[in-house]
């Protein structure tokens, strides 16, 4: 939440000190438990199967998940929401060490896109970034744990 504070905060800046200058800001969140990628912003529905996404490489971008749900936010407070869901949605079990362990891998993804438009060439310019949250797995010793069959294969 820090670092997303301070990204708002600096748009907040950079848009006072000057106004050709815009920003999109959109995130997206994701799961991987057990090697099937899931989507944390989409709701679960308990009637039908899971749905699973696939990992992809782009020659441009890199690796991606195709068809991530990625949602525009505002402010904070929508990032904070969009997070808390999706926290909301993950795997998780208990164990010895702890109620709600996380049994997945989660990546919250923040992208930012700058857009500047020069008023004497009347030129406009984009840059995009993207910082990524990830919260691993719990990799407690499984003697602590007190895991046995599926909890200690997620492993």
């Amino acid at each position: 939440p820090r670092t997303c504070e301070d990204l708002f905060e600096r748009i907040d800046a950079a848009h006072n000190e000057n106004s050709n200058i815009a920003y999109n800001v959109r995130v997206s969140y994701f799961e991987v438990y057990n090697e099937h990628v899931r989507d944390l912003l989409v709701p679960v529905n308990p009637n039908a199967p899971p749905h699973y996404l696939k990992i992809r490489e782009s020659p441009t971008e890199g690796p991606y998940v195709k068809d991530l749900t990625e949602v525009p936010v505002r402010n904070i407070n929508e990032i904070l929401r969009y997070m808390k869901n999706g926290d909301q949605s993950r795997t998780t079990a208990s164990t010895k060490m702890n109620d709600t362990s996380s049994r997945s891998h989660a990546v919250f993804t923040i992208m930012l896109k700058q857009i500047h438009h020069d008023m004497e060439t009347d030129e406009t310019t984009e840059r995009s970034s993207r910082i990524r949250l990830v919260d691993l797995a719990g990799s407690e010793r499984a003697k602590s744990t007190e895991a046995t069959g599926a909890r200690l294969r997620e492993g």
